[in-house]
């Protein structure tokens, strides 16, 4: 499969890339690093990375800047970057990238103190998820990881 991993230079992205690298053509892009570069809040950077890489069997998106707090003490401000980047970031990509997709059947530690009361998963589980999300029998469904 030729898999996008956009976020592939974070924490989780490196990870999922790591993951699927060994099984597949696996694209690494990232917003300042990386093979390749998109901005997510900017639908003409989107429309460009997939005119150099073309179609893809899967996208995989870790991709995003949100403020960590608590939330009592954040401003709209700080709470609007997680709207803005990551939230419409992953809007744009969908918008864009679903005309890139193969239609084929194969296609088918640092934050721990934010989350407190809550098991810390490690990268490597996160990326077992998106792998059993990407190449399992059901695709594209959501896993929670413990």
């Amino acid at each position: 499969m030729k898999i996008a991993v956009i976020g592939a230079t974070g924490t989780v992205g490196r990870a999922v890339f790591s993951e699927f690298q060994p099984r597949h053509e696996v694209i690494e892009i990232g917003a300042t690093r990386g093979a390749h570069r998109v901005d997510l809040t900017k639908i003409d950077s989107i429309h460009a990375l997939f005119k150099t890489i073309g179609q893809v069997d899967a996208i995989v998106a870790t991709a995003g800047h949100v403020h960590f707090g608590e939330l009592t003490q954040m401003t709209p401000e700080q709470f609007r970057i997680g709207l803005d980047d990551k939230l419409m970031g992953q809007v744009n990509l969908v918008l864009v990238a679903q005309n890139y997709l193969n239609d084929g059947e194969e296609a088918r530690e640092a934050f721990r103190p934010y989350f407190r009361g809550f098991e810390a998963a490690s990268g490597a589980r996160v990326a077992l998820a998106y792998s059993r999300s990407v190449e399992g029998l059901e695709t594209g469904r959501i896993y929670k990881v413990r």
